[in-house]
């Protein structure tokens, strides 16, 4: 993991170390996907938009205590680890039709929470 770009906090999220980078973050959900993957005690991190992606699958490898995980997004496919957490937030995440998108419940509107669901597993799970 890049640690110019990001370092796990105790409480399990991904923070800045260097302070002259945006703040701009977003919130990655991970969800375990087969029989044997480990579950974590910390499930959301925030991370850096310009952060890559094989930034959070290197800190899900250290969580996980696993050489190597598989990721998917949309529970179909994995993104290219070069590409910008940021970007795939944009294109996937949960939630992502703007600031103003409301979900109702039971009458009473509320802000959707809005993260990049990032399904994990230990062993090969879709195709």
């Amino acid at each position: 993991m890049s640690t110019s770009a990001l370092t796990p906090t105790e409480d399990g999220d991904l923070k800045e170390q260097d302070p002259s980078l945006s703040e701009d973050k977003v919130v990655v959900l991970f969800k375990p996907t087969g029989g044997d993957t480990p579950l974590l005690k910390q499930t959301k991190v925030k991370v850096l938009r310009s952060a890559k992606f094989v930034d959070v699958v290197s800190h899900l490898s250290r969580q996980v205590k696993r050489a190597h995980v598989f990721v998917y997004l949309n529970d179909a496919f994995t993104p290219s680890y070069d590409e910008q957490v940021g970007r795939l937030f944009d294109w996937f995440g949960s939630g992502s039709g703007g600031e103003g998108e409301f979900e109702t419940n039971g009458g009473s509107a509320r802000k959707k929470k809005q993260m990049l669901v990032v399904n994990y597993s230990a062993q090969q799970a879709y195709g």
